[in-house]
């Protein structure tokens, strides 16, 4: 397996770093073959596996382009224009941290496999800080089983809200200074966008729609070649915040700055630029 799939894989255990993002439920299944079937039906309904009838040249099976493919087939610069959009102000007040005070993570999503909170969990017991304080919305399938990780983990900082009203979330993520997304297979995420607006740096997989929306001037993007990597990277990047309050707070203004930059105004006036432009040749 591939770890930039980001796939659960339903099988078994094993010590193999590329391997390692896979999550095991075996006695959910049959027997082994039912689980690599269940694996299949998942990559081909993801699009992997087979050839997309993408516009590049000798497309090969599975392959995935992205914008830099097409910048370089047809020599001009892509414009992204990402399938979530901002309504509202960026100028809300964002959380400054006091001397002494918690820096208070926030991870918001559901409870399952390819939301993989496992893999911030892992990257917060890297260094076992006592001055991190992670807050999680929502709940699902896993939620025990990420309970029970944190525990095993020695994490004592955790709160578990469970799922809250929208305006619960939004006052809990205002209230916190960084916000961690983890998910290995997702569009942009809206979750994103709102975070940027309350001020949060943003630290997320270098993949899916978090790559063009994530600059390094608002967060911390973290490249995936293996799943050892990507904790130790995730914890330095967490340490990064905590151990410097005044980067953290540019990087909070740059939060503010990119979320406007998606509002559905701009949005709309970019597309009929491309218009006018395809229009007058």
């Amino acid at each position: 397996t591939s770890p930039a799939l980001g796939c659960s894989f339903p099988a078994y255990e094993t010590t193999s770093p590329q391997a390692g993002w896979c999550e095991w439920h075996h006695k959910k299944y049959k027997n082994i073959s039912d689980a690599f079937e269940t694996w299949k039906n998942h990559i081909v309904s993801l699009g992997f596996g087979y050839k997309l009838g993408a516009d590049v040249p000798n497309e090969k099976r599975g392959y995935i382009p992205n914008s830099g493919v097409y910048d370089k087939l047809y020599g001009k610069d892509s414009i992204i224009i990402p399938e979530v959009g901002f309504e509202g102000s960026a100028d809300n007040p964002y959380a400054l941290r006091t001397e002494g005070e918690k820096l208070r993570i926030c991870w918001s999503g559901l409870h399952i496999p390819r939301k993989a909170l496992n893999l911030l969990l892992d990257s917060l017991a890297v260094e076992g800080r006592e001055d991190i304080e992670l807050h999680v919305i929502g709940k699902g399938e896993k939620t025990e089983e990420w309970r029970d990780k944190a525990k095993c983990l020695k994490l004592k900082n955790i709160v578990w809200h469970g799922w809250v009203e929208r305006s619960e979330a939004l006052r809990i993520m205002q209230s916190c200074h960084l916000f961690c997304i983890t998910s290995l297979s997702d569009l942009t995420s809206t979750v994103i966008l709102e975070a940027l607006s309350y001020g949060m740096p943003v630290i997320a997989l270098d993949h899916c729609g978090f790559s063009n929306v994530i600059t390094d001037n608002c967060g911390r993007k973290i490249p995936i070649i293996n799943k050892a990597q990507v904790v130790r990277d995730f914890a330095s990047a967490i340490s990064e915040m905590a151990d410097n309050e005044e980067l953290r707070r540019i990087l909070s203004e740059g939060a503010c700055k990119r979320a406007m930059e998606y509002n559905w105004e701009d949005k709309a006036k970019t597309i009929s630029d491309i218009y006018c432009d395809v229009r007058n040749g």
